[in-house]
């Protein structure tokens, strides 16, 4: 049966991927319908009275406002859609999916609809041919928008077949009790970041109109767009930076593909047959850069465009080549271009979809930077005033670095060569103007790369502090949820009465052959004070230390309350005070940091806290010195101290090892008592000791071990009724045990 169902399971998924191949071939054949639209005229944005014809009264100059920005917001979605559709099959993230299912279909009726109703919405669809009429232009309009419907539709027949699970109410109504609101903000949010990164370069002139002011020589405008270049880039990261690398890798591939269509929608399929129209100007070139970057994730394109490219986009984006309104086509244009070619780069490595480049891919960059520019500086001295490359043929350099004028200007620093130009007219080589900016260049690129390392740096540690920040958040989170859970473990054991179970306990250190403690079996029951006698080596402290947790057993088990040692160490261990023979304490501590630290170890609320050790510290007499350096107490100050912390959290099983030594017959008074009443409570206390007197004057019950086995057990109270004297026992299985031996 189960084999059965695995083979079903195989083949349910073999049908899942041809629809997911099915549809990844329609997304790719739909990228290059979109792509015949990108290269096709838009009388929408190429015409110099677009709006006004369009829309508008070229005789009053009367634009309708509500048909241009209906025209507009349409666009912008439709370009959103397309580019949600191009890229969601590529992609498993369930928000991409959803917004293709809830958005792609809305949209692509929308379009076929005013497709029929509208006459201007025709414009939506540039065409290869004038005319709105024209076969070409309705085969491309009514081919993208069927194969967006097309994708959408075979996206919810992926989504009912192997995803969706058949509520027990009613389709509608379970939907609508399904829905959260996070997740439909989010779509909401992935259908809208793609439609505003997509949007056609008129957008804003369709919504708002002209904007009457230019965006240069850093007044407002030209401010405000500097700061959307500097900010957007850390804004995106703060975003996006703990998110999946198959989400920030999608954010950066849908801009660079964003970025591919805005700038070639400028271009025309006739305009690549002139190479002085081809997009060799370095900014330009990085848009084409870009995209073979993040399509086909080429690291060499990355990191020419991350230590070439982004000095050039910032160097052009202070020094702007635009002129007139702000929201006119060419100028949304230049914007664009240069905010994502600085952007972008900076994006990738700040999510980490590319890694930090080295220094030698900075050498690598500037070789083939080498090589570009004097290809383009050939083109330019061949065509003359035609092209513009890199700015060699204008003195648009030199007037913002006045030493280089003369350099230009002068015809003693020109080469010029007779007749092997274009058309056969001179060609003019500014050798020396040309070398400077080259060599200049070069040496700023080289600065960005120091400027990176800084900021490599600081982001080093500002990550760092992220990471630290967000595990102690994490760990103040699991604190809490121990703090609750141990605490609700403990309340349920209350005054239950318990037991400490030794079975079969062995214990060998490393490869020594001799056994430390040797099958000891043993049972403590709530209200003993049980005493552990035997010589010094015996194993007493071995035993106590696989009791407490500190060694690890070879063999057996121990469990305290019902809970194994070994297997629930945390909760065993809350259950336990331990008073150590050596009173190690961090002597750098006052007494009262050193309370407060067992304290918050063992989950103690600051109210218990302070009403225990406001008692013992009295009871002990140290509350004058609790303030002062552990170091600065003597031996029994320091073993009072330790046994204060052993009794914070009010322990279920009090474990004494030797606790008595050094101790002045006061303390040792005060510390039986408070046995015999931490006993008396219904806890265990469980006191090793090798002084007879002490043992038989406080304990209950008592064991004897010698050489790591359990010599005898006994009951102190039927000790006495028989007259039997505790030193006699002990002594005669210590001397049976080492005649055995």
């Amino acid at each position: 049966m189960e084999n059965a169902i695995n083979h079903s399971r195989r083949e349910l998924k073999l049908k899942k991927d041809v629809f997911v191949t099915i549809l990844k071939v329609l997304s790719i054949i739909f990228a290059f319908v979109f792509l015949w639209r990108t290269l096709s005229k838009d009388y929408w944005d190429k015409s110099a009275y677009t709006i006004l014809e369009i829309v508008g009264d070229r005789s009053t100059g009367i634009v309708n406002r509500g048909r241009a920005v209906t025209i507009g917001l349409i666009r912008m979605f439709t370009n959103g859609t397309c580019l949600l559709v191009i890229t969601s099959s590529f992609f498993n993230i369930p928000y991409l999916k959803k917004a293709v299912r809830y958005f792609a279909p809305i949209t692509a009726v929308i379009n076929l609809l005013l497709a029929n109703v509208i006459i201007y919405h025709i414009y939506l669809a540039p065409g290869a041919v004038d005319g709105i009429t024209t076969y070409f232009r309705a085969v491309q309009f009514y081919t993208e928008h069927s194969l967006v419907l097309l994708i959408s539709i075979l996206n919810w027949v992926i989504y009912f077949m192997y995803d969706y699970k058949k509520p027990e109410q009613k389709f509608i109504v379970s939907t609508l009790k399904s829905i959260k609101w996070s997740s439909v903000w989010r779509i909401l949010f992935v259908y809208l970041f793609l439609s505003i990164i997509c949007a056609p370069l008129s957008t804003m002139l369709s919504l708002f109109g002209p904007a009457n002011f230019a965006a240069i020589d850093l007044n407002l405008p030209h401010r405000i767009m500097l700061y959307i270049i500097f900010l957007t880039p850390f804004i995106l990261m703060f975003i996006f930076r703990y998110k999946s690398y198959e989400t920030r890798y999608f954010l950066c591939l849908s801009i660079a593909l964003a970025s591919f269509y805005c700038y070639f929608s400028y271009y025309e399929f006739v305009m690549f047959k002139d190479i002085t129209t081809l997009p060799f100007h370095l900014c330009n070139m990085a848009v084409v850069i870009m995209f073979i970057a993040f399509v086909f994730r080429n690291k060499p394109c990355f990191y020419f465009n991350y230590l070439i490219n982004v000095l050039g986009g910032l160097l052009a984006a202070l020094m702007p080549e635009t002129t007139g309104d702000l929201f006119y086509f060419v100028n949304m244009r230049f914007w664009h271009n240069h905010i994502t070619i600085i952007l972008l780069p900076l994006l990738a490595v700040g999510l980490k979809i590319f890694s930090r480049p080295t220094i030698k891919m900075w050498a690598y960059s500037v070789v083939i930077f080498s090589l570009y520019f004097f290809i383009v500086a050939g083109i330019d001295a061949y065509f003359g005033e035609r092209v513009n490359y890199f700015f060699l043929n204008t003195d648009k350099i030199a007037s913002h670095v006045g030493f280089l004028k003369p350099l230009r200007d002068q015809e003693k620093y020109l080469l010029i060569i007779a007749g092997k130009g274009e058309n056969g007219k001179d060609m003019i080589i500014y050798i020396w103007y040309w070398l400077v900016i080259y060599v200049g260049y070069c040496g700023l690129a080289l600065g960005t790369w120091f400027v990176y390392s800084l900021f490599y740096r600081i982001s080093d540690s500002h990550y760092d502090l992220m990471v630290r920040m967000k595990k102690a958040k994490l760990l103040a989170n699991e604190k809490n949820k121990i703090k609750i859970d141990y605490r609700q473990e403990i309340e349920k054991i209350g005054d239950e009465p318990g037991m400490i179970k030794i079975d079969h306990l062995t214990k060998i250190y490393g490869k020594d052959k001799k056994k430390a403690v040797d099958d000891f079996s043993l049972e403590i029951h709530s209200g003993d004070v049980y005493g552990f006698l035997g010589h010094n080596g015996a194993g007493k402290s071995t035993l106590i230390k696989c009791l407490i947790g500190a060694q690890p057993i070879t063999s057996g088990s121990i469990s305290i309350y019902g809970h194994d040692i070994t297997k629930e160490p945390i909760i065993t261990k809350m259950l336990i005070g331990y008073v150590p023979d050596n009173h190690a304490v961090y002597e750098g501590l006052t007494g009262r940091e050193y309370v407060n630290y067992i304290a918050d170890l063992f989950l103690v609320s600051t109210e218990d806290r302070k009403e225990r050790l406001k008692k013992y510290s009295e009871l002990f007499e140290i509350t004058k010195a609790l303030d002062k350096p552990i170091k600065s107490y003597s031996h029994g100050m320091k073993q009072k101290i330790t046994i204060i912390a052993a009794l914070i959290h009010n322990p279920k099983v009090w474990v004494l090892d030797e606790p008595l030594t050094g101790l002045d017959p006061k303390s040792i008074y005060q510390i039986k008592e408070c046995m015999k009443e931490h006993a008396a409570k219904g806890n265990i206390v469980f006191f090793s000791s090798h002084v007879i007197d002490v043992v038989e004057n406080v304990c209950t019950k008592i064991c004897v071990i010698s050489h790591g086995q359990l010599r005898g057990e006994f009951d102190l109270r039927e000790l006495k009724k028989q007259g039997v004297r505790l030193e006699d026992i002990y002594l005669k299985y210590v001397q049976n045990a080492d005649r055995d031996e």
